[in-house]
């Protein structure tokens, strides 16, 4: 009987900084086909609110187009964890493992923190110009008055560019609202995670019975170069992929 071929899947934000990567973690050698998912690339994201589940859905449909293997691991960090329990949901099976690095779940006040500073980012003199509180809006109507003034603040920072063109440069940062609003609005349905790897900076993080945290002595940052952190990481996915 020929062996299943598996995947596994790791869900990262392409523009973060500083950046974050499984790739330390895990070798090129790592058995099984690697796929990197990056939640912010959802082409409605921009410009529409969408759950956690319907961005899952999006994914999970991509994958079965492009015939993935059986997943047989889903690893995501920080605020790509509701996504990745609702992924491991939507595209993988019984079988399939969710490990969490230093998963958090966001806030509306965290969404408010990152609007102002991608506000700030856009433009240094900005804070001559309240930013709007989008904390007690519905996610829609959030989502459409950050986006508005971003867009205010492109067109106002350089008034000769093309309408076109300011869509574009706010393309990104109305992504990165429209996912935290998402994950801080998910219900604590999906998957639930059978490993956390935990920073000492992290929170503790409820496992059920089975289930199994692991700490490690270093900050969040050193946790993704973290030998001790990349062993256990390793031997979770081989174990992943052997139940393939």
């Amino acid at each position: 009987m020929t062996p299943e071929t598996a995947s596994v899947v790791v869900i990262e934000f392409g523009d973060e900084q500083p950046p974050r990567t499984f790739d330390e973690l895990l070798p090129h050698t790592t058995p099984g086909l690697r796929i990197r998912i990056d939640p912010l690339l959802h082409p409605q994201l921009p410009e529409s609110f969408l759950s956690v589940q319907e961005q899952a859905e999006h994914w999970a449909r991509k994958l079965t187009q492009e015939r993935t293997p059986r997943i047989a691991a889903v690893l995501a960090y920080c605020s790509g964890s509701a996504f990745a329990s609702a992924l491991a949901s939507a595209a993988g099976d019984d079988r399939t493992s969710l490990i969490l690095l230093d998963p958090v779940t966001p806030t509306r006040e965290g969404t408010q923190s990152l609007f102002e500073e991608l506000a700030t980012g856009m433009d240094e003199g900005s804070g001559t110009r309240p930013v709007p509180d989008i904390r007690g809006r519905a996610a829609t109507d959030a989502l459409h008055t950050a986006g508005a003034f971003l867009r205010e603040l492109a067109a106002s920072s350089a008034p000769e560019l093309p309408d076109d063109i300011v869509e574009a440069l706010t393309r990104k940062q109305r992504a990165w609202l429209s996912y935290t609003l998402s994950a801080a609005s998910a219900p604590e349905t999906g998957k639930e995670a059978q490993h956390v790897l935990l920073s000492q900076e992290a929170d503790d993080w409820p496992t059920a019975p089975g289930n199994n945290a692991h700490r490690f002595p270093t900050d969040t940052p050193g946790l993704f170069c973290s030998a001790d952190a990349g062993r256990v990481l390793q031997d979770l996915v081989a174990g992943a992929l052997g139940h393939s």
